[in-house]
């Protein structure tokens, strides 16, 4: 019986000890949220998209956005914020009724042309701990529309 007791107690031990988690060298930034709202400016005609989307990442980490898509298309990163280890990368992807081409004819009130429906994809680069790093967004949630004046 005791040595039946000694093998349950050496066994729990050895478990105990071996499942233990350690963090590896090679941690990345984890996508947390991705988001998108339309957007009106004050004055007519002027208004565009603008995409939030955030990452949680380790203690320490160095980084640099290299360049952000969404469906294909090149999105200016206009902001890089950092909070606590929360990296969070703001597009903007401005539109104007007043961008049109010379064959198009002038109209008195024009209106953007807005998303209508969630983008299929998005890539960030990341310039990661000196690694060049592409996180792939596809869950991206919609917010109210904001309306500046």
């Amino acid at each position: 019986m005791k040595n039946i007791l000694m093998c349950a107690m050496a066994l729990t031990s050895l478990l105990a000890f071996s499942c233990k988690t350690t963090k590896s060298g090679n941690e990345q930034a984890a996508l947390q949220k991705a988001i998108w709202y339309n957007w009106t400016g004050g004055i007519a005609g002027v208004g565009g998209t603008n995409y939030e989307i955030s990452f949680e990442i380790p203690d320490g980490a160095s980084y640099e956005v290299l360049s952000a898509t969404i469906d294909g298309n090149t999105i200016p990163v206009d902001k890089v914020s950092k909070a606590e280890n929360v990296l969070t990368v703001f597009l903007s992807e401005n539109r104007s009724a007043n961008q049109r081409s010379k064959d198009q004819p002038m109209i008195n009130n024009p209106t953007p042309n807005y998303r209508t429906e969630n983008p299929k994809s998005g890539q960030i680069e990341l310039l990661f701990n000196d690694k060049s790093v592409t996180i792939e967004v596809t869950n991206f949630e919609k917010t109210d529309s904001k309306n500046y004046k």
